[in-house]
């Protein structure tokens, strides 16, 4: 099992959420308004000066699944390149 973290800007959620039921993600953990600041995107830091901010998901998925999911987190990276997305993986250590 693999776990699957995406921060991406919200104004994408729909593009996001369409492709991740294109690879039969039914099961995540959303968390809503994510400020942040990375390196190929402005930041969105929900502020007058950096405004906008990103959710994250979090996806437990067994490889194959993994493999899928970050295939479309490419797809769409390519598409909306300024907007900003990305995804993490982690290996867990105990799961209960």
């Amino acid at each position: 099992m693999k776990i699957v973290f995406i921060v991406f800007n919200a104004a994408i959620e729909d593009e996001v959420m369409e492709c991740l039921a294109k690879t039969g993600v039914s099961n995540y953990t959303k968390f809503p308004d994510i400020h942040g600041k990375g390196g190929h995107s402005d930041p969105h830091l929900d502020t007058q000066i950096w405004p906008g901010t990103n959710h994250g998901l979090l996806i437990a998925a067994d490889v194959s699944l993994k493999d899928k999911i970050l295939k479309e987190v490419k797809n769409l990276k390519a598409e909306y390149a300024k907007e900003g997305i990305k995804a993490f993986v982690f290996s867990p250590e105990e799961v209960a």
